[in-house]
Order: structure tokens, then sequence, then C-alpha cells
């Protein structure tokens, strides 16, 4: 069985924030996630399995209460 998960990951969870592009209406940043993301729950460890270092692409939007749905699809 096959579960999506959705998680708040902190800030200070990401190392190696990167720039890689600005535009108008956003920024594109590269990072490595310390926790990284979830594979699957261990019954033995009773947690979750993750990799650790993976690397992540961030989106940063600007002025983001007057975006409109055009751009949000594109997020």
């Amino acid at each position: 069985m096959n579960y999506e998960i959705l998680e708040w990951i902190p800030y200070n969870r990401f190392k190696n924030i990167e720039c890689l592009n600005k535009g108008r209406f956003s920024t594109i940043y590269k990072a490595i996630w310390l926790d990284g993301h979830i594979i699957k729950w261990s019954d033995d460890e009773r947690k979750w399995d993750r990799y650790v270092d993976y690397t992540v692409t961030l989106k940063s939007l600007k002025d983001s209460s007057n975006l409109n749905e055009e751009i949000l699809n594109k997020v």
C-alpha cells in the first residue's frame, strides 16, 4: 500500500541553500534537506525510514497575497 505524506519542514532542516534563479514572482533555490523524505514506516524501530541529506528544490514566492491562478498552477 502506498501513502502520500505531507509534512511541514522547518527552515533550519535545510543546509547549503543556494540561489539558482530569480524571476518576477519567485526565487528558486537548491538545498540539502537534512532529514530527507520518508521512505516507509519501520515497525521494528517505531519511526520513519528516510533518505538523509536529500537534495531538494525550494521555491520562494514574492508578494504571495496577490498571486493569480495562472501563477499558482505553475507552483
